[in-house]
């Protein structure tokens, strides 16, 4: 009989409810049903339930009620405000709440059962969410309810008996649904708007505390998504229910965008990470043919690149970046498409020198730092084998950068240099990514793409697109990496850069640009060229960028030491007049000697006369060397 009076206490009838509490309150072993029974009674009654809520707090430090009794009221209280509670998420509902002495909005009584404590919140999560769950709970066994699903159902072939993939991941769902009939298809997707939206809001309001049933909330949205997914591909359904399909799939990837944004230090189960790329692949591939408008997957995505998950994932799914790289250069590429790819690539870059390792003793990734992008070396060089090697962990850059940066920059060329060349900001983005992964590029990388890349940001240094010195310094670390691998047409036009940037950290980048490729030359820029002389470029390289030393005042704000690095030009000018002195001695080309004087040149117009001075007279001790060089020379 009570279980009874309890099953009706939840009807959507205030008047059964009514009834069913008085029987409640005359069983004899429920003496709190007898002593609360008046409040009860108002919780019901919709023109009394607001105030009640205000004079009856839950919250244990302003809570009426006695201790010994607190947990069954508890239970009974949820009870009687669940099918208000529910009923708020319907059409009918909503509508009563905006009506004068309507029952209270589910906001409002999402905050009052917000008072319950840590150890109660089992009691809301059983009688508010548990129901609605399409799927039974970790705990519940919800690998013997997928077994038990599929057992029985007639197959059309005897391949499709599951395999030890489909039944040893309780996060795919993919084998469950196919064997799934229509109306239960139909019955499930009408429930999955009311649960899905009670779950928002319970993220909303109890934040944090919500932790401990995640497993439960990605059981829940991986069953829907594969639900939805797989709806997709069937026949014989109204359009009206595909049309909720695919409301009921957005929703899903909101609620997971918002689960990976609230919960950045939860560690994600494995096996939750491992059926995610199949979640996802299918939306990525429309997305990928059409870039019309963010979708929510891409959003997701953009999302949770903020947190470390991200980097676990990258592992799993290496297809991401070949999936996300042709939506830049799409004819119908949308602004906001471009935003959310170019986001997720910088928040993979700036997480570059980060190593996932696999712990099998807990079936977890975890997450080191490795010095300069690099796995980490032994103590002692030994050669490791294939295995060995194998086990070192990799960083994020090596195992997923280094195989897509050829991509990574044909694509950003191709973009940068179409729709996007007039985005500023996606512009600075770029930038910044490439810098980036610059040092990812083979030494066999495609001659051509990197001359294109070269001539873009040459051109990009000496135009008004500059935004500010960072971008400067980013686009001229993209120079230094892909100058080598292109052939020797660009040294003058760097050289020309020393003209144009007047920031001195940029033009010792520059120095380090021509260092990198002259060294790593046979033949200089203008025919052959013996090793000795490249040393001596190389030395006058190094005395160039002696000019960015920084020295720091009394305030500790950093200032330029001019002077030692007019001291290291005065001695490579001195050279310089020695080399011509003796005709045998090798020397630096008149396009070698461009960032020398550039800098020089630089110099005569700084504020101190000391420095003007010095760099006079090294101006004019080169140029007494330079008028005993060859005609072509001078």
């Amino acid at each position: 009989l009570k279980a009874i009076f309890f099953r009706f206490v939840q009807d959507s009838d205030t008047e059964i409810q009514k009834l069913a509490l008085q029987g409640l309150a005359h069983c004899g072993d429920l003496k709190y049903a007898a002593t609360y029974h008046e409040e009860f009674g108002k919780l019901i009654d919709n023109k009394t339930v607001r105030h009640q809520m205000r004079a009856w707090p839950i919250n244990c430090d302003t809570s009426l009620i006695r201790p010994d009794m607190r947990s069954a009221v508890l239970r009974l209280i949820i009870l009687l405000l669940r099918p208000k509670f529910l009923a708020a998420y319907t059409a009918k509902g909503k509508k009563a709440i905006k009506a004068r002495g309507g029952p209270p909005s589910a906001r409002a009584m999402f905050e009052y059962f917000a008072g319950v404590r840590e150890d109660e919140l089992h009691v809301l999560w059983d009688l508010i969410i548990r129901p609605l769950m399409p799927t039974p709970g970790i705990e519940d066994g919800v690998a013997e309810w997928k077994t038990k699903m599929v057992s029985g159902r007639k197959r059309k072939h005897a391949e499709e008996a599951p395999t030890a993939t489909d039944t040893g991941n309780i996060y795919d769902f993919f084998y469950v649904i196919r064997h799934l009939e229509p109306s239960e298809i139909e019955r499930t997707l009408k429930k999955s708007w009311m649960f899905l939206e009670l779950l928002g809001d319970m993220q909303d309001q109890l934040v944090s505390r919500l932790e401990m049933y995640l497993p439960n909330v990605l059981l829940a949205l991986c069953f829907y998504v594969t639900l939805t997914s797989e709806l997709d591909t069937k026949t014989g359904f109204g359009r009206a229910l595909m049309q909720t399909s695919k409301q009921t799939r957005q929703l899903v990837y909101k609620r997971l965008t918002a689960t990976f944004r609230r919960y950045p230090t939860y560690v994600y189960p494995t096996t939750f990470l491992k059926v995610l790329p199949n979640l996802i692949t299918a939306p990525l591939q429309n997305l990928k043919h059409q870039p019309t408008g963010v979708s929510p997957v891409l959003t997701l995505l953009a999302g949770w690149s903020e947190e470390a998950a991200l980097q676990q994932f990258y592992y799993i799914y290496p297809n991401l970046l070949p999936s996300l790289l042709p939506m830049l250069v799409h004819p119908k590429l949308d602004v906001s498409v471009a935003h959310a790819v170019v986001k997720i690539l910088v928040h993979l870059t700036a997480s570059a020198s980060e190593a996932v390792v696999w712990n099998p003793s807990v079936e977890q990734f975890s997450l080191q730092q490795a010095e300069e992008g690099l796995a980490p070396e032994p103590k002692k060089r030994r050669k490791l084998s294939k295995e060995g090697r194998a086990r070192l962990p990799k960083t994020i850059g090596e195992a997923v950068l280094r195989p897509n940066v050829e991509l990574l920059f044909s694509t950003a060329y191709t973009a940068v240099t179409g729709s996007m060349s007039k985005n500023k900001k996606i512009w600075a983005r770029i930038v910044d990514i490439l810098s980036q992964c610059s040092a990812y590029l083979p030494r066999h990388a495609e001659p051509d793409t990197m001359m294109k890349v070269v001539a873009m940001f040459l051109r990009f240094l000496n135009t008004d697109k500059l935004l500010d010195t960072k971008q400067a310094q980013d686009a001229i670390r993209v120079v230094r990496h892909t100058l080598p691998l292109c052939t020797q047409d660009f040294y003058r036009p760097v050289c020309q850069l020393f003209r144009s940037l007047q920031d001195w950290d940029c033009r010792s980048q520059l120095c380090d640009v021509l260092g990198i490729a002259m060294t790593r030359r046979d033949q200089g820029p203008d025919g052959a060229e013996d090793g000795e002389a490249a040393k001596v470029v190389a030395k006058l390289v190094a005395d160039v960028r002696g000019t960015a030393q920084v020295i720091k005042n009394h305030k500790g704000l950093p200032v330029y030491d001019f002077q030692t690095s007019l001291n290291s030009m005065n001695a490579v000018a001195n050279r310089m007049k020695e080399a011509t002195k003796n005709p045998g001695r090798p020397h630096p080309s008149a396009w070698h000697l461009m960032p020398f004087i550039f800098n020089l040149m630089y110099l005569i117009t700084h504020p101190e006369l000391s420095v003007r001075r010095t760099a006079s007279q090294t101006t004019e001790s080169l140029l007494v060397s330079i008028k005993r060089l060859p005609g072509r020379e001078q």
